[in-house]
């Protein structure tokens, strides 16, 4: 502390050190005029004069040079000297200089510990000797290193019991007269290197989460769009089996049982019969309505094809997306609002939803047909059940498809139902956000998604709660190179 403040009050400018110094001679040359002439007789040989001035010149100033310089500026290089040396000893990093021969000169205690060593075994001693890649520790390494941008390299030293350490090592070299030496900082990176294992096997981990959490999305979707295919399916076969209940082939196998029952008679029991005479009637008739059934039925069994083979489509479509194939074909707008129509209509009717449609005339388009048809089953079924709370007579779903300029489609499903509030409209895109009450939070994400696939974007309108919705879909026109003007 008493060196420090010396050393502090000592310290000065060039410029004081040099009238110090002026100070000091003239000090010096002001005594010897008026003490030598008291010291010497007059008649005094001139050279003996003259180093008898230069000896009292010495003795004057050199204790004044040492308590003004000298003395000051060692005690600031030993105070310096000492500073540099703790750093050294304290260094968290190991420190050791290294001759132009690559031989150890000296190390720090933290390269002691990094060795597992002392500085007597490794002196002298070669640093190659010591670097699991020998190439590493030789001058010539140490020389480029040390000229090349970084100054850093990485690599492993060898400790006394065998062992293996990475380090970072960063080198620079210094001139001392005629020779070189090398000061190398060894950092221990065991640490880091640990942690960047670490980091990559978490890495790992979340890619395979990933991985896996796409598998379960995916199947999320089949099951979801899926199902959707087969509750229309249900609402189908519930309505045919109905119909099967009520059709007349039950009576008319009683008109059969009755005309063999009276075959014997059978001109007779028809004409003088009022039982005969009304079963004639009664089998036209029945006929007829058997005739209507079976065309109803033709018209179920395509509707229900149409359904079965949607949800093969499906299926593929997830097949085709894992294996990242494109599946557009070109393809009339208007027919897959039909489809869409046909496979989700049966639930709307079932549910007394007041269905209209509104199609432009839009030229075909290249587009993922099945994967745009699920969209829109996704919107009517979302549509359907958003105007279920109110009255079956008021019950309102609209379609609309319409042209955006000349190169973009926007197809419209609006609906008088439950509407959405601001926060709702703001996350209903979302995986898992739902505000049905037994709603998974999935179809809407999933069209959504489909849409941007599709190269288009999906946005949804609402006044508020009980002002029904509205959603968008827009779409590229993808014309065929013959049809572009």
């Amino acid at each position: 502390m008493n060196n420090t403040a010396l050393s502090n009050r000592s310290i000065r400018t060039p410029q004081q050190y040099f009238c110090w110094v002026l100070t000091i001679i003239f000090a010096a040359e002001a005594a010897v005029m008026y003490l030598l002439p008291l010291i010497l007789p007059a008649d005094v040989d001139p050279n003996f004069e003259a180093f008898c001035d230069a000896g009292i010149l010495t003795v004057f100033s050199a204790p004044l040079l040492w308590a003004v310089m000298i003395r000051p500026l060692r005690l600031v290089a030993s105070e310096e000297s000492a500073k540099y040396a703790r750093i050294v000893q304290d260094a968290s990093d190991g420190i050791v200089t290294v001759d132009e021969q690559g031989r150890i000169r000296s190390l720090n205690p933290a390269a002691e510990n990094l060795l597992r060593t002392t500085s007597a075994e490794v002196i002298d001693k070669e640093l190659k000797e010591f670097i699991v890649d020998s190439s590493s520790g030789t001058p010539e390494f140490l020389r480029s290193i040390s000229d090349s941008c970084s100054a850093c390299a990485t690599t492993s030293i060898r400790c006394a019991d065998g062992a293996a350490t990475p380090i970072e090592l960063t080198v620079s070299k210094l001139k001392i007269k005629n020779s070189t030496q090398f000061t190398l900082i060894i950092r221990d990176i065991t640490a880091r290197r640990q942690a960047e294992l670490e980091l990559a096997n978490a890495n790992e981990r979340l890619v395979e989460s990933a991985h896996l959490a796409g598998k379960a999305e995916m199947a999320t979707s089949v099951l979801h769009n899926v199902g959707n295919v087969l509750t229309s399916v249900n609402v189908m076969a519930v309505g045919h089996a109905d119909r099967l209940r009520d059709s007349r082939i039950a009576g008319l196998i009683k008109a059969i049982e009755m005309l063999e029952a009276h075959e014997a008679n059978l001109a007779d029991f028809l004409v003088n019969d009022s039982r005969g005479q009304q079963l004639t009637k009664y089998i036209c008739h029945a006929g007829r309505e058997l005739q209507q059934e079976n065309i109803d039925s033709q018209e179920e069994m395509s509707a229900l094809r149409d359904c079965i083979n949607h949800a093969n489509k499906i299926v593929e479509s997830q097949q085709e997306f894992a294996r990242c194939r494109n599946m557009e074909e070109e393809t009339d707008l208007a027919r897959i609002l039909d489809k869409a129509v046909a496979i989700a209509g049966a639930s709307l009717q079932r549910h007394s939803v007041t269905f209209t449609t509104e199609c432009e005339d839009i030229p075909a388009t290249f587009v993922d047909r099945h994967k745009l048809i699920q969209v829109m089953v996704n919107l009517l079924t979302n549509a359907k059940d958003a105007v279920g709370k109110r009255d079956k007579d008021d019950r309102r779903v609209h379609v609309s498809m319409t042209m955006r300029g000349s190169d973009r489609v926007c197809i419209s499903v609006q609906d008088n139902g439950v509407g959405l509030a601001e926060e709702q409209k703001n996350q209903i895109f979302s995986h898992g956000y739902t505000t049905k009450e037994n709603g998974h939070g999935f179809g809407l994400h999933y069209s959504c998604l489909a849409v941007k696939e599709l190269g288009g974007k999906m946005s949804v309108r609402s006044d508020g709660p009980g002002r029904g919705s509205e959603f968008l879909v827009e779409l590229p026109l993808k014309l065929a190179q013959h049809e572009v003007v």
